[in-house]
């Protein structure tokens, strides 16, 4: 339902307020828990940073995460009077990360008033325990780069491609992983900057800048080669099927996944090189519609329509959901992008049953291995590999069908058909 422009302003002022007090409420509750093993990487990063400097980061230190993290690690430690008391301190890192998981809501809420539907929608997902935790929980920094990236999709869609790169570019300095998200942003920006030769230079241009700047300090430092290195390594850092990720692989296997290398071989073909075929056919499959009839249409017309805005949202969770349930190396918390993306998709289309699923997924995964909530004292089904790879592979499946009723392959492949009238109405005959 289309509500009235005083109507949606008074539900974005409200979904502040609100965002506002529950930030509050979270820092003042959040627990002093977490994994142990990424925040003893938190508390010896940022003691290291105190100690030489941003600049120095990635000398004699066993940083492995792109720079863009580590800013933000900087002005945490910035904030601490000493290193002395790190290990009581490093639960308030949280406290900075939250910012990006309410900030996360509050695109949604954007992207809704913009279609004319009640921003107010987005206080389900910050409602929603699986949503916040990741970070309050866990004490993971995925929200981050899930936010630029989502933002960087979301400035692409309403044709702002400079901004749009920008964002993308700082998603990949805080964890490489966005790298997921190229492809689709690329179905997104293409048709603008070949129809704009000019936007698409300063497009590049702007992207080249800003890496550039978020890389000043370790150029001047000489630390680039270092970034390049950390960057390569992050491959096969952990080389085995799955590091407590439930997803295909706890179907086809036995045994602890964590245990068995993925360079094994099936058919002649490594665990990790199948991993890595399927997710290429189950991507292809995602951005085939996308392709067709989304950055067709926008090669021809600026306009996107609500339900086009619902499936870019929807291929992205599918996107990371296709990441994260076949290549191997997989930790748990990996699928967690995805449900920022599933939200906009849903309050878009009303389909609660898609981010319910995902939503579950992820929270057993989560709490099956750090078991904050004591649940896993009393082992039930709901905390089998098994089944919350099955949670997962029902999101999947919802989901692809979804996208393609959304974007029916027909109607995309006449998307496709008009471009090629158009180009013949606009085609200008040299004279012989």
């Amino acid at each position: 339902m289309v509500k009235d422009e005083k109507q949606l302003k008074r539900d974005t002022k409200l979904l502040w307020l609100f965002s506002f007090f529950l930030y509050l409420l979270l820092i003042f509750i959040y627990p002093r828990a977490g994994h142990g093993g990424d925040l003893e990487y938190w508390i010896g990063w940022v003691k290291h940073l105190m100690a030489n400097g941003l600049s120095q980061a990635y000398t004699g230190s066993n940083v492995n995460y792109p720079p863009g993290f580590l800013y933000i690690l900087s002005v945490f430690g910035s904030l601490l009077d000493s290193p002395d008391k790190l290990q009581d301190k490093i639960y308030a890192l949280r406290i900075l990360i939250l910012l990006f998981d309410i900030a996360g809501a509050l695109l949604i809420g954007y992207l809704l008033k913009r279609q004319g539907i009640s921003p107010l929608m987005a206080l389900f997902l910050l409602l929603n325990f699986g949503y916040l935790y990741n970070t309050l929980i866990w004490g993971q920094v995925d929200g981050v780069h899930t936010f630029f990236a989502a933002a960087s999709l979301t400035a692409a869609i309403y044709r702002r491609p400079v901004f749009s790169v920008a964002l993308m570019v700082i998603a990949l300095n805080v964890k490489f992983q966005a790298i997921i998200f190229i492809p689709l942003l690329a179905l997104l920006l293409l048709p603008v900057m070949l129809k704009n030769l000019r936007s698409g230079f300063l497009t590049v241009l702007t992207g080249v800048a800003v890496q550039l700047i978020l890389l000043l300090p370790f150029i001047f430092s000489g630390q680039v080669l270092q970034i390049v290195k950390v960057m390569q390594d992050s491959v096969d850092f952990y080389p085995v099927v799955s590091l407590a990720a439930f997803n295909f692989w706890n179907l086809t296997l036995e045994g602890n996944l964590g245990a068995i290398p993925d360079n094994l071989l099936y058919l002649g073909i490594t665990y990790k090189t199948w991993g890595l075929l399927l997710f290429f056919l189950s991507s292809a499959v995602v951005l085939s519609p996308v392709l067709l009839s989304i950055t067709s249409r926008l090669y021809i017309s600026s306009l996107i329509t609500t339900k086009e805005i619902a499936a870019v949202f929807l291929s992205g969770a599918l996107i990371v959901l296709c990441f994260f349930y076949f290549n191997t190396q997989m930790h748990e918390r990996y699928a967690h992008p995805a449900l920022l993306f599933a939200a906009g998709y849903t309050f878009l289309r009303r389909d609660y049953f898609f981010l319910f699923v995902v939503s579950l997924a992820c929270f057993l995964n989560q709490e099956a291995v750090l078991n904050f909530l004591r649940l896993y004292d009393h082992p039930t089904v709901i905390f089998d590999g098994r089944f919350i790879s099955g949670l997962y592979l029902i999101s999947m499946v919802w989901g692809i069908v979804r996208l393609y009723l959304l974007l029916p392959i027909g109607a995309g492949i006449q998307s496709v058909k008009s471009i090629f009238k158009y180009e013949a109405r606009n085609h200008v005959r040299k004279p012989e």
